[in-house]
């Protein structure tokens, strides 16, 4: 039995996305039933994390939706470095504080 085929057993034949593609369905779970993969659930940030999660996190994804949610998590990791970064380079130019860095 392959990966993928135990997750669908296990998670059903069905996209089990839930909205972390950041789209709304209507039945709160997207349950398309086409071009399914097994992909960690949420979606993590980079390709080596999503390859690497164990088997029990990973649920089945349709490709819309797996690609929305690769996007998301994505750019919100981006957000996350863009903000520490910019964290902790304020204090370099902190000219209140009398001191010089």
């Amino acid at each position: 039995m392959t990966l993928l085929q135990d997750v669908l057993n296990r998670c059903g034949r069905r996209c089990g996305c839930e909205g972390a593609c950041g789209r709304t369905h209507p039945d709160g779970t997207c349950n398309s039933f086409r071009d399914l993969t097994a992909a960690p659930y949420p979606a993590r940030a980079t390709d080596a994390q999503n390859a690497s999660a164990p088997p029990e996190d990973l649920r089945p994804w349709c490709g819309p939706c797996w690609n929305h949610a690769r996007a998301r998590a994505s750019k919100r990791a981006a957000t996350a470095r863009r903000q520490q970064m910019e964290n902790s380079q304020r204090s370099l130019f902190d000219i209140t504080s009398g001191t010089a860095a």
